[in-house]
C-alpha cells in the first residue's frame, strides 16, 4: 500500500519566507542544465533559479555582473526547511563575493528588466549599438533567420560577426545552445561586446582573430 504526501516546492516555500508572490516569477533551473540565466534576468523583473554543481549562487552572480547586471537584488536560500536554514540578500555583486552550497535557490529582482523577448525574426536596427562597423540590416536578418530555422539547442558559428546583429539574434533564438561570433576587426570586437552586454546573451561567445586559426578547437555546429 502506498501513501502519498504532498510536499511544498522550494519555489513556494522560498517565496513565502521572502513574503513575496511566486506566480509572476520566471523559473530557470541551473541544476544539471545549461540555461541562459542572464537573458532571463535581463528580460524579467523576477526570476527564480535552482542552482547546482558548478552553477553555484556566487558563480551565477559573477556572470550577472559580467553582463552589466551587478545591481540587481538577489536572495539566496540554503538548506530550506532544515534547522540550519539560512537566507541571504544583497546585490549580485555582493553575493558573488560570498560562498554558498551549490544546492541552493535564488530569487532575483530586476526593476530595470527590458521585457525584450523576440517573437518574430528581425530585431529593429536601432536596438543595436552601432558605429561604422558593417551591420546586417533588419530585412536581411529576418529572411536569414527564417531560412536558418535555428533550434533552441543549436551550436552556431557567425564568421565575420561585425556589430553582432546576427549573432545576438541567433543567441536569443538558440537559448539553450551556443553561438560563436568570430571577428578580426578590433573595433568590431569591442562593439560586439557592448551589444552582447546590451542584450544579455550569455550563450554568445566572442572570438577575436582569424576564424581559421580558432575554429579547429570549437564544437561542431
Amino acid at each position: 500500500e502506498c501513501v502519498r504526501y504532498c510536499g511544498i516546492s522550494s519555489l513556494v516555500y522560498f517565496a513565502s519566507k521572502l513574503e513575496m508572490s511566486w506566480d509572476d516569477a520566471k523559473i530557470v533551473s541551473m541544476h544539471g542544465r545549461r540555461q541562459n540565466l542572464v537573458s532571463a534576468v535581463a528580460q524579467n523583473k523576477k526570476v527564480f533559479s535552482l542552482t547546482g554543481g558548478e552553477h553555484s549562487p556566487q558563480m551565477l552572480c559573477a556572470k550577472l555582473c559580467e553582463h552589466g547586471l551587478s545591481d540587481v537584488k538577489v536572495y539566496v536560500g540554503e538548506n530550506l526547511s532544515y534547522p540550519e536554514e539560512k537566507l541571504t540578500s544583497g546585490t549580485a555583486e555582493e553575493i558573488s563575493k560570498l560562498n554558498f552550497p551549490s544546492l541552493s535557490v535564488m530569487m532575483i529582482l530586476n526593476e530595470n528588466a527590458n521585457g525584450f523577448e523576440p517573437v518574430v525574426h528581425g530585431i529593429a536596427d536601432d536596438r543595436f549599438m552601432r558605429s561604422k562597423v558593417p551591420m546586417t540590416k533588419q530585412e536581411v536578418r529576418s529572411v536569414s533567420m527564417s531560412k536558418l530555422m535555428p533550434k533552441a539547442t543549436d551550436v552556431i558559428y557567425d564568421i565575420g560577426a561585425g556589430t553582432g546583429s546576427c549573432s545576438i539574434e541567433l543567441a536569443l533564438l538558440a537559448k539553450q545552445g551556443k553561438v560563436w561570433a568570430f571577428e578580426r576587426n578590433p573595433v568590431a570586437v569591442e562593439l560586439l561586446g557592448k551589444n552582447k552586454e546590451l542584450f544579455g546573451v550569455q550563450n554568445l561567445e566572442i572570438i577575436a582573430g582569424e576564424a581559421l586559426e580558432n575554429i579547429k578547437d570549437m564544437p561542431a555546429p
